[in-house]
């Protein structure tokens, strides 16, 4: 409210949910909401790794029920929906068919496809007040990333999730239980949290993780959690308490001196890392007409923030982060370029003329690959110099939709980046894995 207002306006005291609002004259207010149903969500937790997790499943869902298991990365969850998969047959904790895995790294067109899948099985169904005749009525299982936490509304009577920061533990457990249609049920309303290692009273976060969030709101949220009485948590009551110890300002309680000395360490690297972000936003600000420097500013001149050809210095950046590379995602399928993997569909030709539908289905087609190793970007980059890949992106560069993509072309579901020890695998059922071999 301050950032909008320009000044340091505060909200009149109002209970949560609220909805906070500045008017033009700067004027700051909130209004109440109107209160869900109150409810206790009990948590609990349990190693990180990944038989600790299928243990726990089979032990939730040995009398049947919908379970989510929720992670990080798409590398963890296809890490964790492949143990469950490749599970002995009479291990199997449900069939394959409601053994799901959802995460961003699929083409666009085959996470719509799984996205209406997951819906219709764990959605509200079609008749409002009425059990959604499509649930599964046994045992179903989704391994899914953060695209599971918003916008979709899902209700599973199980939950395992990957420790977050409060706030979207919190999101991710409004999926848990949502629909009173579907009680009354055998499960608790618990939230299963993966924990890290704890060495010396510490949590030792995976890297993957600390490259998600920052470590000190997970350290945070982490000693939060650990701090209650109770493991649980009054909702609407105890949320907006609950958030506000996290990320307020307000000094930590009596806590260990070691989580004390590491929650300030990771804060003064937090701080350093926004204090970076505010300097780069300083230099692709867009500034008035009036200022006086505006002729000389950094950024004029720059090019689109897409093109991946482009250093980040000259891209007119409006986010932080690597946008990765855009990939269209096609395969030789006997000697032709198609988009389905089988050949089902119209083969592609390099030179051929392009319509609307065969731009729009190429775009759909589409992944965005972001990696640590730079090697894997620049590899992506200099994919033109493969003939049929050269001709294709030269067409591609007068289409706008398709201008910054790359293309790779896959044989039997691979293709190796030249170059790199790197392997692009890509499938139906894991979507897009950057795989390192030898």
């Amino acid at each position: 409210m301050a950032a909008y207002t320009g000044g340091s306006k505060t909200a009149l005291a109002c209970r949560y949910p609220r909805l906070t609002f500045a008017g033009a004259d700067g004027q700051v207010d909130a209004i109440p909401l109107t209160l869900p149903p109150a409810k206790t969500l009990h948590y609990d937790w349990l190693p990180r790794d990944v038989d600790s997790i299928i243990k726990k499943l089979r032990s939730e869902l040995s009398n049947g029920g919908c379970a989510a298991v929720i992670c990080n990365t798409v590398t963890r969850a296809q890490k964790v929906f492949q143990a469950i998969r490749d599970l002995p047959e009479q291990e199997k904790l449900c069939d394959d068919d409601n053994l799901i895995l959802f995460h961003a790294r699929f083409p666009m067109a085959w996470r719509e496809e799984i996205e209406q899948e997951v819906l219709c099985k764990f959605g509200p169904g079609l008749e409002k007040g009425k059990p959604n005749p499509d649930r599964p009525r046994q045992r179903a299982i989704v391994v899914a990333t953060q695209v599971i936490e918003q916008s979709l509304d899902l209700d599973f009577d199980v939950m395992i999730s990957d420790l977050a920061p409060i706030d979207l533990l919190l999101q991710r457990s409004g999926r848990l239980h949502r629909h009173k249609v579907n009680d009354p049920r055998s499960h608790s309303n618990c939230l299963w949290i993966t924990e890290p290692p704890v060495v010396d009273g510490l949590p030792q976060f995976d890297r993957s993780d600390t490259y998600v969030y920052e470590k000190y709101v997970l350290l945070r949220s982490w000693s939060a959690l650990k701090g209650r009485e109770r493991s649980e948590i009054a909702i609407p009551g105890e949320v907006s308490n609950l958030i506000e110890e996290v990320y307020s300002e307000q000094e930590d309680r009596d806590i260990d001196v070691r989580l004390k000395r590491a929650l300030e360490n990771a804060r003064v690297e937090m701080v350093k890392n926004k204090i970076h972000a505010e300097d780069v936003a300083e230099e692709r600000l867009v500034r008035e007409p009036s200022f006086k420097n505006l002729l000389r500013q950094p950024n004029m001149g720059l090019g689109e923030e897409d093109d991946p050809e482009l250093s980040p210095a000259f891209r007119a950046l409006t986010r932080l982060g690597d946008p990765g590379v855009q990939v269209v995602c096609l395969h030789r399928v006997d000697g032709g370029l198609h988009l389905n993997a089988d050949g089902s569909d119209a083969a592609i030709a390099p030179n051929g003329q392009m319509d609307k539908h065969t731009i729009l289905q190429l775009a759909r087609h589409s992944v965005p690959v972001r990696h640590p190793d730079p090697t894997v970007g620049l590899a992506l980059l200099n994919l033109d110099a493969e003939p049929v890949i050269g001709a294709l992106l030269k067409r591609w560069k007068r289409v706008s939709a398709l201008r910054f993509c790359r293309a790779v072309i896959f044989e039997q579901g691979k293709y190796q980046l030249p170059g790199t020890s790197y392997v692009l695998a890509l499938d139906r059922i894991l979507g897009l894995r950057v795989q390192k071999e030898g």
